[in-house]
């Protein structure tokens, strides 16, 4: 599975002048094409967190449904506004912020690592921040791409 963090998907749909927003676009072409790309709920909601500064609560809710279409990802767990999903462990989540994380990526991490399986990947414009903070690999959408 590619876990996919928010920063990516932020900067394809709110930064196209960005210098990265190329090499992002393709890194999101190749997920949306190989089927494999995942992003955590937590991811989902930080998004439209973003958005929610330029968008009223319709596009917002439309946003969320269509999102998993839109870019050819699973979103997990899936988001259903009947269920209660932020059940975690709050040693873990210590321990991630422990090793010098932010509460946004923290969360992040945990959920990836209930989800992810062997062989998992994270990719993240940020994907130093979480160096020495959890097992699984950390790459760049370029490092992915190979560049």
């Amino acid at each position: 599975m590619i876990f996919i963090d928010s920063n990516v998907f932020v900067i394809d749909l709110r930064y196209r002048r960005d210098r990265l927003f190329g090499v992002n676009r393709k890194f999101l072409e190749l997920v949306r094409r190989n089927g494999e790309g995942v992003t955590t709920l937590t991811n989902l909601l930080e998004v439209a967190g973003v958005l929610s500064y330029n968008l009223n609560a319709r596009q917002l809710r439309a946003l969320m449904t269509h999102f998993p279409a839109r870019y050819g990802v699973k979103v997990l767990p899936p988001p259903d506004p009947r269920t209660q999903v932020y059940r975690v462990s709050l040693r873990r989540l210590v321990e991630i912020i422990e090793a010098k994380c932010s509460l946004g990526d923290a969360l992040m991490l945990y959920h990836v690592e209930q989800f992810a399986t062997a062989g998992s990947t994270v990719v993240s414009w940020n994907a130093p921040h979480f160096s020495g903070r959890t097992t699984l690999t950390t790459v760049t959408p370029k490092e992915y791409l190979g560049g």
